[in-house]
């Protein structure tokens, strides 16, 4: 019996808590300190929210092209739908780093899902007052194997 296997994909973002940091070095040839400015804000403080370039269309197009759907069933997943969750930084630069994965349900769709994460091409930053700014994504994707 052939194994029909189907990917339901849908991107929910939403805030996480707010961390600030900052690095501090110091420059040998002088006194100065220079400061990069490392916060990390959530949805709910921004004034346009980062994206994946293209929006959802694009994303979804994306994640059909690169993701490999049938990763649940070659982990041994059984009928049903398996929801992988991440969460993630965009940077000012658009950059995807610190993916952490949310969920736990298995079957290589965590692993799958931070895999295509760092394979995405660069995402439009969030910005605040115009400026990009680093911010806190969260991404689900569904697996759903039909039998």
């Amino acid at each position: 019996m052939t194994k029909l296997i189907s990917l339901l994909l849908a991107l929910f973002i939403f805030c996480q808590a707010k961390t600030q940091t900052a690095d501090t070095t110091r420059n040998t040839s002088n006194t100065r300190t220079i400061t990069e400015d490392t916060t990390v804000y959530e949805q709910s403080a921004v004034d346009s929210f980062a994206h994946f370039k293209g929006g959802n269309d694009a994303w979804v197009q994306f994640l059909g092209h690169n993701m490999r759907m049938d990763v649940a069933v070659r982990n041994g997943a059984g009928k049903g739908s398996y929801e992988a969750v991440a969460k993630f930084v965009v940077t000012k630069s658009g950059k995807i780093k610190n993916i952490v994965p949310q969920t736990t349900i298995g079957y290589g769709t965590e692993e799958e899902l931070k895999r295509i994460l760092k394979a995405s091409p660069k995402w439009v930053p969030a910005t605040i007052k115009g400026q990009p700014v680093n911010s806190y994504l969260t991404q689900k994707v569904i697996f759903v194997v039909s039998i």
